[in-house]
């Protein structure tokens, strides 16, 4: 009975650890220090990626000194866990979004950065997500960014496609800020 109220004791805890995260990172957008103008990714992706490392190198480990029928299942186990942290630290240095007068740049999860004018803008539509509304924008040489507009802070593409709804094009550098 004690350790059933340990673990949901332990699972509400780690529960609200999370949304208070969550709520954190939201209201404080996550800038890279050396290039103030870039937003990146929350911080808690590589801290997760990190613990997720430290503990499946040793279990990687421990599942090849392990003996009999449990060595495979655990060593699979432990590489998966490995392999999400090495993606968790790979996908938070990659990524990042960066807006300016002229132009948006980016850098997907993959590591391909992308630079796109505004006028080079085709089509946007903002959807609906559990997370919050989606900005997608796809431009004329076929390069799509997908942004949640309620965690990141893209009011500068937001002001230029509000400018250009309502005279038909795209403001040339420093007329926004008239």
């Amino acid at each position: 009975m004690l350790t059933v109220v340990v673990h949901v004791a332990v699972a509400a805890i780690a529960g609200w650890l999370a949304v208070e995260a969550a709520y954190y990172a939201r209201k404080h957008p996550n800038r890279d220090r050396r290039h103030p103008d870039r937003l990146r990714l929350m911080k808690i992706l590589p801290i997760t990626g990190w613990i997720f490392v430290v503990l499946g190198l040793p279990l990687l480990l421990l599942a090849d000194a392990a003996r009999g029928e449990d060595r495979s299942g655990m060593a699979t186990t432990a590489f998966a866990i490995l392999a999400a942290g090495v993606v968790f630290v790979v996908m938070y240095r990659n990524w990042y979004v960066a807006f300016d007068d002229e132009q948006v740049t980016f850098r997907s999860l993959l590591g391909v950065t992308r630079t796109f004018r505004y006028s080079d803008i085709a089509d946007y539509a903002v959807t609906r997500s559990e997370q919050g509304p989606v900005l997608t924008v796809r431009t004329t040489r076929g390069v799509r960014l997908r942004l949640n507009i309620r965690r990141y802070d893209a009011s500068p593409l937001l002001a230029q496609l509000r400018f250009h709804r309502a005279t038909g094009r795209w403001a040339v550098s420093g007329e926004l800020r008239r």
